[in-house]
């Protein structure tokens, strides 16, 4: 489950990437265009690519990791919230998933009834075919029927 989240918050994120960008250029957040200009004062498309350069360390002619890099910070920080949230949660309940945690809906482990234990002492039984097999005591070697 916290995979889960983790990876849609994620995926989330990645796809709102450029929304988020521009809201933060918007407000003022992300000082200036690679071309001089005050990201806040841009619109449109203009705002969404300066702000998503920005965010990945400025335009890719100015060494920067451009666009690309901006959505990847983006979703890298959405993943990174969607971990804490699961983690808080997680740590919230108590619960550790299917392996740890509760044991409410687990099964319990046991041999199954019909197979002696272990520790009984073998027994030789003939095989069949001259051959003598040490088996646990209790088990006998099936018969083999062959058509005629």
């Amino acid at each position: 489950m916290a995979v889960g989240a983790t990876v849609a918050t994620g995926g989330l994120a990645a796809a709102a990437a450029p929304t988020i960008a521009a809201a933060a250029g918007g407000a003022g957040l992300l000082g200036a265009a690679s071309t001089g200009t005050a990201i806040s004062t841009l619109s449109g498309a203009a705002l969404t690519n300066a702000s998503l350069a920005a965010v990945g360390g400025g335009a890719l002619a100015a060494g920067g990791g451009g666009m690309a890099a901006g959505t990847t910070v983006i979703a890298g920080a959405g993943a990174l919230a969607g971990a804490g949230a699961s983690y808080g949660a997680i740590k919230a309940t108590g619960s550790t998933g299917p392996k740890g945690g509760s044991t409410r809906n687990r099964r319990k482990k046991s041999s199954p009834p019909d197979l002696p234990s272990a520790h009984s002492k073998p027994v030789e039984e003939t095989a069949g075919v001259g051959v003598k097999v040490a088996l646990p005591a209790g088990w006998k070697v099936p018969k083999i029927h062959r058509p005629i």
